[in-house]
């Protein structure tokens, strides 16, 4: 999966764990998710009476931010997905792009009236030799947000993900077209299979948090996500029929991992 999208997994697991007391591990800017971010930030955006609008600074650090969540006593973090729906631009195809593929934000649902936690990522020192060229600001908002509640269960989630997973393991061997690609799908298939963990991210939540299924199907997340730019899976194409069934195959495998991702940490959630 793409930063971002590791970012918001990483910092709702970890505090959910740190809010019901079962871990005190932050991800700070040593983290996996955060090695390119030179800062990280929470706050609020208002709007003085005839003024501009302004955004106050609730919390500078992810320290800060799951103390904030503790004091207001949050209970229930939710990770969620917006589809992005972008006239001619399948979620899929603006993947690799900065805020692109949908939005991902973090739902807490301890109130009546949710508070959602946007992230916006920001290149704020462009050719940074330590490469830390982001900055990173999750905006709070109140209010329900345009997407089901419901999420689909671990099981259900991992057996939807093996099946695209197949499919599109399917295609690359009827096109004759073995490459790296097939063999993360593989490594993926294989993952959910009771074999190996690969994934870049192996701190997206605290050790013993998440159910072995889920953290499995967690890891095998990041192995299928091929969604990308230049190079990357989005960037192929094909002839005739086979390109309809590419194109077929690279959407249900996008959906299943995006639903997937959200059942691996929304997994102690009840429908």
């Amino acid at each position: 999966m793409n930063g971002e999208i590791a970012q918001c997994v990483a910092f709702t697991c970890h505090a959910k764990a740190f809010i019901t007391g079962f871990s005190t591990n932050v991800p700070d800017l040593d983290h996996s998710t955060t090695r390119f971010c030179n800062q990280v930030s929470f706050q609020k955006t208002y709007k003085p009476l005839f003024r501009k609008q302004k955004q106050r600074i609730l919390a500078e650090t992810t320290a800060q931010w799951f103390d904030l969540l503790r004091r207001r006593k949050a209970r229930r973090l939710v990770l969620h997905r917006i589809a992005g729906n972008e006239p001619g631009f399948s979620d899929r195809m603006l993947a690799g792009l900065t805020g692109g593929g949908g939005t991902w934000l973090i739902e807490d649902q301890s109130s009546l009236v949710p508070t959602l936690w946007i992230p916006r990522w920001t290149v704020s020192r462009k050719g940074a030799t330590d490469n830390r060229i982001w900055s990173v600001d999750y905006f709070e908002y109140e209010g329900h947000i345009p997407t089901s509640r419901k999420t689909r269960d671990v099981h259900t989630a991992s057996q939807k993900l093996e099946q695209a997973l197949s499919a599109v393991i399917d295609f690359c061997v009827a096109q004759n077209n073995p490459s790296d690609f097939q063999d993360s799908f593989t490594t993926a298939k294989n993952t959910l299979n009771q074999g190996d963990l690969n994934g870049y991210h192996q701190d997206l939540a605290p050790e013993d948090w998440l159910p072995e299924a889920a953290q499995r199907l967690l890891d095998a997340c990041q192995s299928s996500w091929v969604f990308g730019g230049m190079g990357s899976w989005n960037d192929m194409s094909f002839n005739g029929n086979a390109q309809m069934e590419y194109e077929r195959v690279s959407e249900n495998l996008y959906n299943a991992v995006c639903e997937a991702i959200q059942a691996s940490v929304n997994h102690d959630i009840p429908e």
